[in-house]
């Protein structure tokens, strides 16, 4: 809204300044999961229209124009809302995704504006987390600066969020994201009858974004390496083997 808040991932620059135009939202606070063009493309254009501009991202990454680097766990205020940083390494080294609430109220609303295909509005948000490339609906990203025991530990830190938080992601890969986790775990009920819904939903023109954590705990295997279900498939018992 008209208070700020804050923009996630800026890719590109005329959706960006377009919707701020439109909306009164000023550009003031960008959020930065990593590095890559595709979530930063625009970074430095808007840093230099907006003098000021304050560019989050993990410490441990090269998020272009980034003026406030960002440790695991750091918390911190922008306009309304809280925000916690958690470092999730692996498909970079520095990735980070942001979990965030209403500053005033642990219970309190936030708005999530969608801008990749126009602007699609989601209210009535208690909690929410925008996981970047890290987690995906029913998958997670690829380990280009990591490895597996990083990413499971990604996915564990954000297995211990709240159940309904909504999570965010950088891509709407879910439908093949999907018929992976089929291929994987063909008896889970979750697995196919979410697979049933998101291609319906996709087919109608519809966003799958977002999700939930408890959704994707049942649905995503990547957040599954610990179940017994998933390591007898795979016939491991080590979790980082399974991931």
């Amino acid at each position: 809204g008209k208070k700020g808040g804050f923009y996630v991932d800026t890719a590109n620059f005329p959706e960006i300044a377009t919707f701020s135009q439109k909306s009164g939202c000023p550009i003031s606070n960008i959020l930065s999961t990593h590095h890559h063009g595709d979530h930063t493309g625009a970074n430095l254009k808007l840093l230099s229209k907006n003098p000021g501009l304050k560019i989050f991202g993990g410490k441990l990454d090269s998020v272009p124009g980034c003026s406030h680097p960002l440790n695991n766990k750091d918390i911190f205020e922008t306009e309304d809302l809280k925000v916690q940083a958690l470092h999730t390494p692996c498909h970079t080294k520095g990735s980070t995704c942001y979990y965030v609430v209403a500053a005033d109220s642990p219970n309190g609303q936030i708005e999530v504006c969608n801008l990749e295909d126009g602007c699609v509005e989601f209210s009535n948000i208690n909690r929410a987390v925008f996981t970047g490339d890290t987690l995906f609906v029913g998958g997670c990203g690829r380990f280009f600066e990591g490895n597996a025991a990083e990413m499971l530990s990604s996915m564990d830190l954000l297995s211990t969020l709240p159940g309904d938080t909504k999570v965010f992601c950088g891509h709407e890969y879910t439908v093949s994201n999907m018929e992976f986790g089929l291929k994987v775990e063909p008896n889970n009920p979750d697995v196919v009858s979410m697979t049933k819904q998101f291609k319906k939903m996709r087919e109608e023109g519809k966003f799958t974004i977002p999700s939930t954590i408890e959704g994707e705990m049942k649905y995503n295997v990547f957040m599954r390496c610990h179940s017994p279900e998933i390591q007898q498939i795979i016939k491991d018992n080590n979790p980082i083997s399974c991931m």
